[in-house]
């Protein structure tokens, strides 16, 4: 599966194989550079201005994933009064918690960061900066198959912007999506920031 063509219609299982490869195969130098155009991409494209909370994974360094400690930072240093959620496991679910960047983290048992210091939240938030490992053209993800955040997002207000974070342009078509999935509402990515407007 080398060329985009071969990867149009796959089943999640195999989307997975395919962008943890391709997420293993980038260089130091090359994950540098398309992170700073994701995070230019963020906050040159999102009009954040109404943005009170917004809840955001921390990244796991040994996936690859965008880091989302730049973009955590520069929105605390834009709004002063912002509140910043992180995803914590407790007992199969994911519950919120608050976060202050830099503040002291320690690694849970999926190699996720996770503050030392839980101060659980029931705040709903404006904007979820939301893992994946890669999306559809219609902004459906494939995570990392545990169904939190579409559970998650199941319990949102649907006016909470669902964004995701990719290093990679989109598949075609995700072969075996459910009734569970729920689409972003954008995906930014180092070339084009994409919008979605409705599901299949």
């Amino acid at each position: 599966m080398n060329g985009w063509k071969s990867l149009r219609v796959m089943t999640k299982k195999e989307i997975r194989g395919v962008f943890r490869q391709k997420r293993a195969e980038l260089l130091q130098e090359t994950y540098d550079a398309l992170n700073a155009k994701v995070v230019d991409n963020f906050f040159e494209y999102l009009h954040l201005s109404s943005i009170r909370c917004v809840h955001s994974y921390l990244p796991i360094s040994a996936q690859n994933e965008v880091d989302t400690f730049t973009i955590l930072s520069k929105l605390g240093a834009m709004k002063s009064d912002l509140k910043i959620l992180v995803p914590v496991l407790k007992g199969g679910s994911m519950v919120s918690v608050l976060y202050n960047p830099g503040e002291s983290l320690r690694v849970n048992s999926l190699g996720i960061l996770e503050p030392v210091n839980e101060k659980l939240s029931n705040e709903v938030p404006d904007l979820v900066i939301t893992p994946l490992l890669a999306f559809d053209v219609k902004g459906y993800r494939v995570g990392y198959g545990g169904g939190f955040y579409d559970r998650y997002f199941a319990q949102l207000p649907s006016n909470v912007l669902k964004v995701g974070l990719s290093f990679f342009t989109s598949v075609e078509v995700i072969d075996d999506l459910d009734e569970f999935d729920v689409p972003l509402d954008y995906c930014i990515t180092p070339d084009r920031v994409y919008e979605f407007e409705f599901g299949y």
